[in-house]
């Protein structure tokens, strides 16, 4: 839908990770690009996550600063970096696209991926706070052990995955003596 919208055939998000740009979606590329990473500051797309401004390059062949997907993709011409920006303001990855003609992208086309980035952000973020709502859930919040119903979700699931295959397992369960003067030395 993001390419038909945006009318470009290829294009990624990178997210920021362990101080890392990764590719977490992408559409026209190949898979040795998928796994391309880029440091922050490294390259145009690490340089537009880490000051959070985006770049508009007519013809990436007279551009020092772009490494080419660190020569995982050669036929670009033009190329395009908004940054996409969480709702604390710090750049949480980028939003690439690039077409193989030199000029192909407008101010006007700039001043729209801003926007189509602002809702990829807010969807990011949700994601990952619902991804970090299921954690707390079945985690203890003073130990970070998973709790009861972690153990009784994931019991069940190995009961059917035994049923199934067929196969058997053990249970081993140990009482703690003591653990509270553990719990509140945290």
């Amino acid at each position: 839908i993001l390419g038909d919208v945006l009318g470009i055939d290829e294009y990624c998000v990178m997210l920021v990770h362990d101080g890392e740009l990764v590719i977490q979606a992408a559409h026209g590329f190949s898979e040795d690009v998928k796994n391309v990473r880029f440091r922050l500051n490294e390259g145009i797309s690490g340089r537009v996550a880490a000051t959070g401004e985006a770049v508009l390059i007519n013809d990436v062949s007279k551009d020092k600063d772009f490494l080419y997907y660190k020569g995982a993709k050669k036929n670009i011409g033009s190329f395009i970096s908004v940054p996409l920006k969480g709702s604390n303001g710090e750049s949480i990855g980028v939003l690439n696209a690039h077409r193989p003609e030199k000029n192909a992208f407008k101010k006007n086309d700039m001043d729209f991926f801003m926007v189509v980035a602002e809702d990829i952000a807010v969807a990011v973020e949700k994601a990952r706070l619902l991804e970090k709502t299921k954690e707390n859930a079945s985690r203890d919040e003073l130990t970070k052990l998973y709790n009861r119903r972690f153990f009784f979700e994931y019991l069940g699931k190995e009961i059917k995955r035994a049923s199934r295959y067929y196969k058997v397992f053990s249970l081993v369960m140990m009482d703690l003596d003591h653990f509270k003067i553990y719990n509140d030395s945290l």
